[in-house]
């Protein structure tokens, strides 16, 4: 008679490395369609304006003057444009693109 009990054994090892390579897999698939896959942004936080003599004088704030982002994700992409005078949030389907871009 074989040794049953050793190739059980091993038979649950096996099993229990198969099932965690699942849950894995599982798991980094989710985490591709839920996050974004790519992300782009630049942001300004100085202004240049002019005295009075026309030196340039470059000043800081602490808050955002403009900003351009990207995303990019299973469904499409998303540019969101903000500045004072302008902002936009445009969602495009990966379908909805000329193929030229």
């Amino acid at each position: 008679l074989r040794d049953t009990m050793g190739e059980q054994g091993r038979f649950n090892a096996l099993n229990c490395t198969s099932m965690v390579l699942c849950m894995v897999i599982f798991s980094l698939t989710v985490a591709a369609c839920v996050v974004d896959w790519f992300k782009y942004s630049k942001e300004y936080q100085t202004s240049l304006r002019r005295d009075n003599s026309g030196i340039p004088i470059v000043t800081s704030h602490n808050t955002a003057l403009n900003s351009t982002r990207m995303f990019f994700t299973l469904e499409g992409e998303t540019l969101q444009v903000m500045s004072p005078t302008l902002n936009i949030n445009q969602f495009q389907t990966y379908s909805g693109r000329s193929s030229v871009e």
